[in-house]
C-alpha cells in the first residue's frame, strides 16, 4: 500500500520532506513516501490500483496499467496510463484538454510545481500534496470533507463523499 485515507487520523498537509520521506501508520492514514515510490517503481514494471468507498458504503476502483514515480530532480514527476475499473477514469479525466496528471511533479504547501506562472497552490488550498494539474478532478489527499476527491464517480458534490481511499503498487504480470 503506497496511500490510505480514511478521514482520521493523521492529515495530510505536510510539508515536501514529509512526503518524500513518508509518514503516518499502516493501520490508519498512511503515505508511504515519494522516495521510495521511486525507488520501487523506476523500472517502469509496476501498476498503481485505487480502492475508494463512498458515504453508503459502496467500494470502486480504478486501475492503471502504468506507474512510474521519477525522482526527485524532476520533483517525482508521476507517469500513469492504462485504465481500468468502474470508478471512472479522475486521473486522466480530461486527458483531451490537458487535465491529467500524467507527467505532472508532485506539489506540497511549502513547494508549488504546478506550472512556473500559477499563482494558486491547490496543495494549500486542498490541504495536502497531490500531482495537481490546475484541475481538482482526482485528488485524494486533500481534507476530506471539502477535497476528497474522485470527480468521475458523479459530480463534484457526490465526490467529496468518500469516507475511504487506498492506493497500491504491485507488479505487472508479464
Amino acid at each position: 500500500m503506497i496511500q490510505q485515507d480514511l478521514g482520521i487520523g493523521v492529515g495530510f498537509n505536510k510539508s515536501w520532506s514529509s512526503y518524500k520521506e513518508g509518514f503516518g501508520n499502516i493501520t490508519s492514514n498512511y503515505w508511504l513516501g515519494l522516495e521510495k515510490m521511486h525507488l520501487m517503481t523506476m523500472y517502469g514494471n509496476y501498476k498503481l490500483r485505487v480502492h475508494m468507498q463512498n458515504i453508503n458504503g459502496s467500494w470502486y476502483s480504478a486501475e492503471y496499467n502504468t506507474f512510474v514515480v521519477d525522482g526527485e530532480s524532476t520533483n517525482y514527476t508521476v507517469h500513469l496510463s492504462g485504465y481500468s475499473g468502474d470508478a471512472g477514469d479522475s486521473l486522466n479525466f480530461w486527458n483531451i484538454t490537458n487535465r491529467h496528471i500524467d507527467g505532472m511533479q508532485f506539489t506540497t504547501f511549502d513547494r508549488n510545481n504546478i506550472c512556473r506562472t500559477c499563482t494558486v497552490n491547490y496543495a494549500v488550498s486542498c490541504g495536502g500534496g497531490w500531482w495537481y494539474n490546475l484541475i481538482l478532478v482526482g485528488a485524494p489527499n486533500g481534507i476530506s470533507t471539502i477535497y476528497f476527491r474522485w470527480l468521475t464517480l458523479g459530480t463534484t458534490q457526490k465526490s467529496r463523499t468518500l469516507v475511504n481511499v487506498r492506493m497500491f503498487i504491485g507488479k505487472k504480470m508479464m
